[in-house]
């Protein structure tokens, strides 16, 4: 148990810097969304359907959806976004999608690198 607490102690600085980029990269793009997109998710857009819950139109519903963007669920907020917007969406969607799994994959690789060095290398010291 030493051990694991050992690893994830030394695991928690790097991770707190990256998990700082992604909280940066969301904030960015939420911003970015929220000013590009917002105007267009009003009534006259969707005359006949209902505003989707997942939108543009303020800060935190623009944060939610990115964050949901770089969870993986990126095709329905497309197709949402070029629906109300243009298909020039797509430029918006799919950088926040690659640029937020850049970071994340960066922090689950520096996640591992450290479990797996502070346990090798306190495996090779009991040996």
């Amino acid at each position: 148990m030493d051990i694991v607490l050992g690893a994830f102690s030394k695991s928690v600085g790097p991770l707190a810097g990256i998990s700082f980029f992604l909280l940066l990269a969301i904030f960015i793009f939420a911003v970015l969304g929220t000013q590009l997109f917002g105007r267009f998710y009003t009534k006259r857009v969707f005359q006949d359907r209902e505003i989707p819950p997942w939108n543009f139109k303020d800060f935190w519903h623009s944060y939610m959806m990115v964050f949901r963007i770089i969870c993986g669920e990126w095709i329905e907020p497309l197709w949402t976004c070029m629906w109300a917007s243009s298909e020039w969406a797509i430029l918006f969607i799919l950088p926040a999608f690659i640029i937020g799994n850049l970071i994340v994959s960066s922090s689950i690789d520096t996640l591992c690198r450290y479990f797996t060095c502070n346990f090798t290398c306190c495996f090779h010291k009991s040996v």
